[in-house]
Parts: C-alpha cells; structure tokens; sequence
C-alpha cells in the first residue's frame, strides 16, 4: 500500500522519504515525511498477522492534506 497526497502545486505526490525507527515486539516502525512538504508527516507502523499485515498510521501534518490510499495491485 502506498499514499498518494495532493501537494501545494495540486498534484499527486507519492511518499518517496522513509525513514526506519525500530522493530519491537514484531512491530515495524517507520516515518515519513512529503518531500516537496515537510509539515506533510507520517508515523507508520506495520504489524504482521497471519493472513496478511496490520497498518497503523498516524497523520501528523500540520495543514490540511488530501491523502490517497492505493496498492500496486488493485487495478
């Protein structure tokens, strides 16, 4: 899965800055951040399960933001 965000220009802008912050108790850790927007920001956190991965995200920009949820695989 990956956002999308619509950017200050209007355009769809997909996250490109990762950023690893730990692996604990089978939790993967991550932050993000807009490239062309820094106050644009993610946590992230990928939770293995048995049938597929958990996402918890968290939005942590501080302006309003138009986000996109897509996957590679859905046509």
């Amino acid at each position: 899965m990956n956002y999308v965000i619509k950017n200050k220009k209007d355009e769809w802008e997909a996250l490109r800055l990762f950023e690893f912050n730990q692996y604990s108790d089978g939790v993967y850790y991550r932050s993000t951040v807009l490239e062309t927007d820094d106050k644009v920001r993610l946590h992230l956190a990928d939770i293995p399960l048995p049938n597929g991965i958990l996402r918890v995200d968290e939005n942590l920009s501080t302006t309003p933001t138009e986000f996109r949820l897509g996957h590679y695989a859905l046509l």
